[in-house]
């Protein structure tokens, strides 16, 4: 992972879809992290709290839209459902909309890159774009978990072992 690249599957992370007039004030009441200034195609790392201070979890938020939010991170839906109360706020599982794939290491651009024919050197970190992988759409992340330079693929689960195979194929 240091010198090269490595692929791992992280699809059964659980996500959350959270939507409506409120969902900003929803995930700020929650988070500790205040995610007002977040722009639309923008991930935020955030952990959250409970009374007393104690992490009790954390994940990824990308904003969607002005009122739409994907949270990725282990199974904390009944958390923030448990602040939704009065508010204007849909709370959705997606876990199973979508797959996660994880390309880290120095060579993951590389690996992308060779895979999918498109440049991601202007792709800031925390930010998202679209393209053609494996036959199939995939949502880019430039997202890492390791220190090194990483990536987070977004698929339909239909079309993950695709893609899957399409990094192997033309990233090696």
């Amino acid at each position: 992972m240091r010198e090269q690249a490595t692929v791992n599957e992280m699809s059964p992370l659980w996500k959350l879809a959270i939507t409506g007039a409120d969902s900003l004030k929803l995930i700020n009441d929650v988070v500790t992290r205040d995610i007002s200034g977040q722009e639309v195609g923008q991930i935020i790392y955030t952990p959250w709290c409970n009374q007393e201070g104690k992490v009790v979890g954390d994940g990824l938020i990308l904003r969607e839209k002005e009122d739409s939010f994907i949270l990725v991170a282990g199974p904390n839906d009944e958390w923030f459902r448990s602040f939704s109360s009065g508010l204007e706020v849909d709370i959705v599982d997606v876990t199973d909309a979508f797959g996660i794939l994880a390309v880290q290491g120095p060579r993951s651009q590389d690996v992308l890159e060779s895979s999918t024919g498109t440049s991601f050197s202007d792709l800031p970190f925390s930010r998202c774009r679209t393209c053609e992988l494996g036959g199939a759409q995939v949502r880019v992340i430039r997202q890492g978990f390791t220190g090194e330079l990483g990536y987070e693929l977004w698929v339909e689960p239909e079309v993950a072992e695709d893609v899957w195979d399409a990094l192997f194929e033309f990233g090696t």
